[in-house]
């Protein structure tokens, strides 16, 4: 979804291919560390809960956090792209 995002702003900015290729690794730099810490959280998440009887409840939050989070990635990916473009040049 980062990728995707910045990409998309690199699009909309009109930029030259090494704008893309800055939004590419940047997309791609967002990403894996927001996977990272969603794989974190919620390994966490899971020892935690993990024989719990109200398990149901808790993977759907956790589910919804993860779209959430998900969410949240891809707009970063965006801003910083946006951000990085515009002080490149």
């Amino acid at each position: 979804m980062p990728l995707a995002f910045a990409l998309e702003a690199a699009k909309s900015a009109n930029v030259p291919i090494r704008g893309y290729a800055l939004a590419t690794v940047s997309g791609l730099a967002v990403g894996f560390i927001c996977s990272g810490t969603m794989w974190r959280v919620g390994r966490a998440i899971w020892k935690r809960f993990s024989g719990n009887t109200m398990s149901l409840p808790i993977t759907s939050l956790v589910c919804l956090a993860a779209l959430a989070w998900i969410a949240f990635a891809g707009w970063l990916g965006e801003r910083l792209v946006l951000a990085l473009l515009s002080s490149v040049g």
